[in-house]
């Protein structure tokens, strides 16, 4: 994709710094919308660029990549500095509060990852500090129905597992299902659709 090239070369160059934190939502949305090279996109320009200063919308989403890859990388420790960072930049945007939810949410499902075998006590602590961290994604006030879904929906497959079946039915059910407009079909695809075509 040609954009994702040239809005790459603008932040690993940085010739011209007034462009990139424009460059930087740009590719935001190319992550949230459209197929790309994760490893050329998220891994080699977002994980390894030092990007100074940035304002929060755009450092929010820097931040939550870097702890992102950090945590699928096995770095625990840098993954939390990072989503602490987010933390302190949660009462500048309403984006920023979205990837602070982000944040929490991948953390649980780190954890749950690491602990599914729960064969010992702090194993089973850190499946319910997990479970708890997703209820409360689910309570919040953010508005993003996309991330409490997924909390929702790995908190009814935890139920399952225990055997807990009303349980995880109850949860299953509380999922949103978004309305679908054309117009939100051809924001997210790019494609309009002629029902006389």
């Amino acid at each position: 994709h040609a954009a994702v090239e040239y809005y790459y070369n603008v932040v690993r160059e940085q010739k011209r710094p007034e462009l990139l934190p424009e460059a930087l939502r740009a590719i935001e949305q190319i992550v949230a919308t459209r197929p790309f090279d994760e490893e050329l996109v998220l891994v080699d320009l977002i994980s390894s660029s030092e990007l100074g200063a940035l304002p929060s919308d755009v450092r929010a989403f820097v931040t939550y990549q870097q702890g992102r890859l950090d945590l699928a990388q096995g770095r625990r420790k840098w993954a939390e500095r990072h989503f602490a960072t987010l933390s302190r930049l949660e009462s500048a945007s309403e984006l920023a509060r979205r990837y602070t939810q982000k944040s929490a949410f991948a953390s649980a499902v780190n954890t749950l990852s690491e602990t599914h075998d729960k064969s010992s006590i702090a194993k089973r602590e850190s499946r319910d500090a997990a479970r708890a961290e997703l209820e409360k994604i689910v309570a919040s006030d953010v508005d993003d129905f996309e991330i409490k879904n997924d909390a929702r929906r790995t908190i009814a497959r935890l139920h399952f597992e225990e055997g807990r079946y009303t349980d995880a039915l109850k949860w299953y059910e509380q999922i949103e299902v978004p309305l679908v407009s054309e117009k939100m079909v051809a924001r997210k695809t790019g494609l309009l659709l002629d029902p006389y075509f």
